[in-house]
């Protein structure tokens, strides 16, 4: 019933997922298990855009990371968008400069993590996968702790209602008492 396969053995009170380590000469990358069909393959189409984002965040959230956009084409002609490419969200570096800078202490969020996922406009008026990179050179999220990723966040219908029904009657939530008072 589980796609993603979990090592049960707890270090330290926490749970990690199955991952394959293979030793590049400088940094380990974790490569998660997950069935063929979640994952993106070369070649693969796409009717839109929308599409491979729903795909590729669905894949995301299996395996436990979060996903962001790194770049995109428009072509010259019509400004469609010939080219995009999904990246996990810790793909990058920071400065060193700007780390010493910071007043207040955050996790890091950059760990030049190389996994993403690139689609080009084909011929058949879809997108199709160009390149896909899977492994990854962090430890990715637990299956409990994958909500809160940023890509992985949202507020749903219900509570959406639940929230307007209580500003009517003057109740407000914490978010909506700060753009009212």
């Amino acid at each position: 019933m589980n796609d993603v396969s979990i090592d049960m053995n707890r270090s330290k009170g926490s749970s990690e997922r199955q991952f394959e380590s293979c030793t590049d000469s400088s940094k380990n990358l974790y490569i998660p298990h997950v069935s063929d069909e979640h994952k993106p393959k070369l070649g693969q189409e796409f009717l839109s855009l929308d599409g491979v984002k729903e795909f590729y965040s669905s894949y995301a959230k299996k395996v436990g990371f979060s996903v962001r956009i790194n770049s995109s084409k428009k072509s010259k002609h019509n400004s469609e968008i010939i080219q995009k490419e999904y990246v996990c969200s810790k793909e990058g570096t920071y400065f060193t400069s700007m780390i010493s800078e910071r007043k207040r202490r955050h996790g890091m969020t950059r760990e030049d993590c190389n996994a993403k996922l690139s689609v080009v406009k084909s011929k058949t008026k879809g997108y199709m996968v160009k390149q896909f990179v899977e492994g990854h050179s962090h430890t990715l999220a637990t299956p409990r702790k994958v909500h809160l990723l940023r890509s992985h966040r949202n507020v749903s219908i219900a509570k959406i209602c639940l929230s307007k029904h209580l500003l009517v009657v003057n109740i407000y939530t914490s978010t909506s008492s700060n753009e009212y008072t």
